[in-house]
Formats: structure tokens, sequence, C-alpha cells
């Protein structure tokens, strides 16, 4: 005999399990049972538990219920604490040596300079490097097996850890090429807005001469015809919308809306942890949280809303970039939230929760190199213009190049790590033409600034990156090697390390 899903017995004991009511279960709910099933709703997972085990006990006193479910139990019911750990667990390392060979330089460079932790500079490029490359770039590697490349990122450290400073100075490749893309369409986006207001206008003169024509003036159908083609005319003309890669208080509704307009593809990127609080409701009339754009953004399901008063929005292929640096505060307060860990969210992120560096920092170190910041600037913007064309050229023949500046060999890593090409790795997307010009300045050195780069042409539109099955690239497809500037890359060390 299957159970009666709309009893309210029923749905209290699934909100104590974790599993939020239906929208008709709520609205079919008798109302003394609306405060109880709300305070399971809202409870901590310790309260729900807690109240769980009672119910199963046989206790049916709602009130003794409710008032667990709040945080004010009677002295017989309150729940034992969760045992306290001995010491903090020892995490493994970030593995900073595993991201390709010029940003984990950049990454190292800045953990060194900042005294800072490898996993914040190295979670938060991971995320730049999803909100470049994610959308029209796939990973495929094997069969019609088909990854998206967008990462949801979580760091967590205490406050003093300079988190801002390594945000903005990892997200300003982002921020910068958002900003000009942004001055160069303007002139665009002003020329659309104004055919867009002569073709309103256009049909408002042609409506109104054919609301004057009588219906026997043999002119009517013509002037029936003018009302079409400028309706046709206003139709075809696009709106334009100002080009974003990067938002950060964003509503779940406006999320949906920026992914509309910009081809299913955004950055959620913030130094601070408010995107659970608009997750969780914060702007919601119910209070319930909108997980849907957020879970369908990290997996490439496609959106679909529909909203009366506004068009609807049609997304087939999202592409949604998250990376956070937050506080352990915000990280542990996550569990609490209704619906976060139930139906997935928190198991997209990935997660770094390095040990603190206060009290064990060298003050007495050099800045981050210009060179290897210019580099990573270089390689970021390269990336950024292969897979978001300028719109002046939105309609780029298959024949037509991009330059891209050739990334240097990796020097500092081990003979192991310098093969072109090995079983799992992503393929390169540039061209087989010929090897790269070995005599370009390394970058920072006084040449780089009077010459300008090697390219590479790299063909437009993008194909999938695919894995590679095949034996080692040929020696002539090799990147040319560029001879780092002083200090050695090899002396950049994977973590601070602590004065004696």
């Amino acid at each position: 005999m299957s159970a009666d899903t709309t009893s309210p017995a029923y749905v209290f004991v699934h909100a104590l399990e974790g599993q939020l009511p239906t929208k008709k279960q709520l609205h079919d709910l008798d109302p003394d049972w609306s405060e109880p099933v709300q305070a399971a709703i809202a409870a901590t997972p310790v309260n729900r538990r807690a109240a769980l085990i009672l119910a199963k006990s046989g206790i049916t006193n709602i009130d003794r219920l409710t008032a667990l479910l709040r945080g004010n139990p009677d002295p017989e019911d309150r729940p034992w604490p969760d045992p306290t750990p001995f010491g903090a667990p020892r995490l493994p390392a970030f593995p900073d040596r595993a991201l390709p060979g010029w940003i984990g330089i950049y990454v190292r460079a800045e953990a060194r300079a900042t005294q800072t932790p490898t996993d914040l500079a190295g979670m938060l490029a991971l995320a730049v490097l999803s909100a470049a490359c994610a959308g029209p770039i796939v990973l495929n590697p094997w069969g019609d097996w088909i990854e998206p490349l967008n990462l949801f990122t979580l760091v967590a450290l205490p406050p003093g850890h300079r988190k801002s400073a390594i945000f903005a100075s990892i997200t300003a490749p982002l921020v910068q090429f958002e900003a000009e893309r942004a001055v160069e369409a303007a002139p665009l986006l002003a020329l659309a807005r104004r055919r867009q207001h002569a073709a309103e206008q256009a049909l408002i003169r042609a409506q109104d001469a054919a609301a004057l024509c009588s219906a026997d003036d043999p002119n009517r159908p013509q002037l029936l015809e003018a009302v079409e083609h400028r309706l046709a005319d206003l139709n075809a003309a696009e709106t334009p919308v100002v080009p974003r890669l990067v938002t950060d208080d964003c509503s779940p509704e406006k999320l949906a809306m920026l992914l509309s307009q910009h081809g299913g593809r955004l950055a959620i990127l913030s130094p601070e942890g408010g995107l659970f609080d608009m997750i969780a409701g914060r702007y919601s009339s119910t209070g319930a949280p909108n997980l849907d754009h957020y879970l369908k953004g990290h997996a490439g399901d496609p959106i679909i809303v529909d909203r009366v008063g506004r068009p609807g929005e049609v997304i087939p292929h999202p592409a949604l970039t998250v990376g956070l640096a937050v506080q352990p505060e915000v990280l542990r307060n996550l569990v609490a939230r209704p619906g976060f860990h139930g139906r997935g969210l928190l198991a997209r992120f990935l997660y770094a929760v390095p040990a603190a560096t206060l009290g064990r920092r060298d003050v007495a170190l050099e800045p981050v190199d210009n060179g290897f910041r210019e580099f990573y600037h270089r390689q970021i913007r390269a990336l950024l213009t292969l897979t978001h064309p300028s719109p002046r050229t939105q309609h780029l023949e298959p024949s037509t190049s991009v330059s891209t500046p050739s990334p240097p060999t990796a020097s500092e890593s081990s003979p192991s790590q310098s093969s072109p090409a090995s079983p799992q790795t992503l393929t390169s997307t540039r061209s087989s033409t010929g090897p790269a010009s070995s005599s370009a300045p390394p970058p920072g050195s006084p040449a780089s600034s009077t010459s300008p780069p090697s390219t590479t042409p790299v063909p437009y539109p993008l194909s999938p990156i695919t894995s590679s099955r095949a034996p080692s690239a040929s020696p002539s497809t090799s990147p040319s090697t560029l001879k780092p500037p002083t200090p050695l890359w090899a002396s950049i060390p994977s973590s601070p390390t602590p004065p004696r």
C-alpha cells in the first residue's frame, strides 16, 4: 500500500530527512502543520536529526518537536554534540606542478611573494582558465564522452591572508579584457540602438497611416503590407548588450538573463561568500533556495525560463564558472543550508582548505617578477581572444587566424613532465605549420618591450579539445624554448618557506 504523499505526517517526516516539500504539498498542507514543516525546513541538520529520532521513537507531541527544531528543546531532548576532533586533519598539498608550465610558474611566484598558500592562487587561476575556455571548448576523452570545462572552485582561509589582493591579481586579465571589449563595443551598441529606434518610429508611422485609411481605400492593402515590413525590420534588429565576462552580486533570476544574453557563458568570481546567501533565497519571498540555474549551469543542462511580463530565456548549453575565496566560517555554515547538500550543489565544488601561514611568513622577499605577470596576462588574453571574438569580428571565416604568444617550456619541471604530449593530456589547438621562433626574448627582458612576441596562428572557430591517444609529438611541433629571467623558475618553491 503506497503512502499518501499529501498527508501532513508524510510531508513533516520527509522535511526532517532533508527533503524539501513540493509547492503542491505546501499548498495542500493543513494549516496546523504549516509551522512544524517550516521549522523542519529551516532547522539545522543536527536539530533535524534529533527531531527525527524522537519522532521515530514514538513522540507525537508536535510542539515538543517544533521546539527542538527551533533550537529550544526541553532539557531531556537536547542532542549530544559532535565529538571534538583531536587537531585538524592533515590534507594533501595543492598539486601546483600539475598546472600548465606558464600558469604554474605564476601561481608559485604569487604564493612566494605574498607568503600565502599556493592553494589560493592556484584555485583562483583554475577559475580564470575556466572562465576563459568554458563554452566553445569541451573535453572529449574518448567516444561520446563529452565534459564541459567550467569549474566551481572554493578556497577557505582565515582573515589576514590577503585573499582580496591575490584575487585582484589573478582575475586582472579578465577584468581588463571585459573593460576593453565594452569600450570597443560602445560605438556598435550606439549604432544598433539608433537603428532600433528608427525601426520603431517607422513602424509607428506605418501603423498611423494604415489606421487613418478607410476600409474601402484602394491603398489599404499596400499600407498594411508596409506595416508588416516595418514590423519584420524591427524584429530583425538585434537588441545589443554590453559584453560581460564576470559578475558577483547577482540574483538567480538575473543570472539566467545574463547567461541568455552572453551565449550561456559567465563567471561568478568573488573574494567573499555572498553568493550562497543569494542561492539560499535572499530576495525570494518564500525564502526557498533557487539552485536550478547553478546546478544546470555546472552540468551544461538546458535552462528554460518563462515568466509573466517578460520574454522567456532559452539557454541550450550553459557554462557557468564559480570561483570563491571565503573564510572558513562560510564553509562551515554551508552544511546547515537547507537543500544545498541533498541536491548536490556542494558536491559540484572543488575545495581547498590550506593551512594558515600567519606567524610563519618571511617578510624580506622580492615581489613577483614583471615578466611572469606580463606573460600570464598575455596567455590569458590569448585564450580570451580565441573564445570571445571581438564585436567587430563576430562572423570570422574558418580561414581567419588569431595570433597567440608561444608558451614557455616547463624548464623547472622534471624530464618526465617535459614531453610535448602524453596519454590523457589535452592536445594543442596550435597550428602545426612549423616550429615557433626560438629567438623570442624572455618575458620581462628589455628586448621584449621593443620587439613583438613570436606568434603562432590558431584557426577560428575552435573545435573540441580531445585527449591525446597518439604517440608523443615530433620535435618539429614543440614550443620554442624561452630562457627564464632572474629569479629562476626552479628557485620558486611550491609553498612558502617559514623562517626558522
